[in-house]
């Protein structure tokens, strides 16, 4: 099959422990590695990285070899270290600063400047047919190049920032006055808006955001779901009383909504099941208040090597997340291991599970409460439940559709035959 010689990757986000490192963003990141493949001979990916991070030759080397087991034999590695963060400054300077441009805001300063715009240029330097761009920070580079300049780009966002950095403000600042942040909209839409215009695709996690951008005028976007290794049987697990919360304590909206389970929902389903048991599992747990401690059956797990047999250890998942974006890749998880899952609309956005079929979606703390007892309670609704979320994942969030349509769309996108 024809392939182009060489596709330049950039991401910002470097895997640095590859056994924890697996979150939905890394999954999601060797997606697209694993569709490019199909269409170019080498892939030479670009990570920007902490400013102080070791970039040194042997550094690069060892990143280099385990990027190519894990991920492919044909990765080329390169880092870049971020710019430095500018000295400290006032509260209200940093808001006048963040409303000029997108380059100005704290998320995306840090990959403006010399450095990193020398780095992508020695990378162009080698002729790559194709740009992938994974997420608005290092697309932010590429704004400082003409158009005409740069071979065809695809560009795929986890969460459209505008619209998360929205929410974010107005249901949960970090002090009353963050909200002057509702300045910065105007900068970061437009920058946003530039970064569309020099893709070629615009890859999006779900069909709602697709649709969403193209009620901005954004044609070209395209949906790539968050997807798994799908059984070819629905999994079976023990009979129990636990629930499982899954996810990073160090994204705040995972912590958040760590805290108003434990805080709102959670005692309510101790009364009705005083046996009932609630497992919070995720990377750096003391991010939540009550960590050390816990209220009587809570346990918090850290991070989970073995997550095939946490899932089949646990009745049910929940995920009362009430603020962020993209697609939850743990629901996913969940679904393809059968399991009935209570959420909150938010928490499910984007996903093609129907409410009372495939997942329970519920919004207040009482509402939630009673699903997970009524799951706990009642076993044949659970296992229907599980059953059509596992159904569904088959349908829509199997891994290898996912890379076929990478493929597809990037060949579309350069003018190669389609596969």
């Amino acid at each position: 099959m024809n392939r182009v010689p060489r596709a330049l990757c950039i991401f910002a986000f470097l895997p640095f422990d590859r056994a924890k490192d697996v979150h939905g963003v890394f999954q999601r990141m060797r997606l697209f590695v694993d569709g490019l493949a199909a269409v170019a001979e080498q892939l030479d990916v670009l990570f920007f990285v902490p400013h102080g991070t070791d970039t040194s030759a042997e550094s690069v080397r060892q990143h280099e070899a385990d990027l190519r087991a894990a991920w492919n034999p044909r990765v080329n590695v390169s880092l870049c270290s971020r710019t430095a963060s500018p000295p400290p400054m006032g509260r209200m300077r940093t808001i006048l600063r963040g409303m000029t441009s997108i380059h100005r805001q704290p998320a995306y300063e840090p990959f403006s400047g010399n450095g990193p715009r020398a780095a992508v240029q020695t990378r162009l330097d080698r002729r790559p047919s194709l740009i992938f761009v994974h997420n608005l920070r290092p697309m932010s580079v590429l704004l400082g190049w003409p158009a005409t300049s740069l071979p065809p780009v695809l560009f795929d966002i986890d969460n459209i920032d505008h619209r998360l950095e929205l929410r974010h403000l107005l249901k949960s600042p970090r002090w009353p006055a963050e909200r002057l942040r509702l300045s910065w909209l105007p900068a970061l839409m437009l920058g946003e808006s530039r970064a569309y215009r020099r893709a070629r695709r615009v890859f999006v996690c779900s069909e709602k955001d697709e649709r969403y951008l193209q009620r901005l005028g954004v044609r070209h976007a395209c949906a790539i779901p968050n997807v798994v290794d799908v059984p070819s049987e629905p999994p079976t697990g023990p009979v129990t009383k636990r629930l499982l919360f899954l996810g990073s304590l160090n994204y705040r909206p995972n912590a958040e909504a760590a805290e108003y389970l434990l805080s709102q929902i959670w005692p309510s389903i101790s009364r009705a099941e005083p046996d009932a048991e609630l497992w919070i599992a995720g990377r750096e747990p003391e991010h939540v208040r009550c960590f050390t401690e816990p209220p009587p059956g809570v346990r918090f797990l850290d991070f989970v090597n073995d997550l095939d047999s946490l899932y089949r250890s646990v009745s049910a998942v929940v995920c009362p997340i009430r603020v962020g974006g993209g697609t939850r890749i743990k629901l996913v998880e969940a679904a393809a291991q059968a399991k009935p899952i209570v959420s909150t609309t938010v928490g499910a956005e984007g996903l093609l599970l129907d409410n009372d079929v495939d997942i329970l979606l519920r919004d207040t703390p009482t509402a939630f409460a009673e699903a997970c007892v009524s799951l706990l309670r009642t076993r044949d609704r659970a296992r229907q439940l599980g059953l059509g979320a596992w159904r569904k994942a088959q349908l829509h969030y199997s891994r290898p559709t996912a890379i076929k349509r990478i493929e597809h769309e990037a060949r579309a996108a350069i003018g190669l035959p389609l596969s």
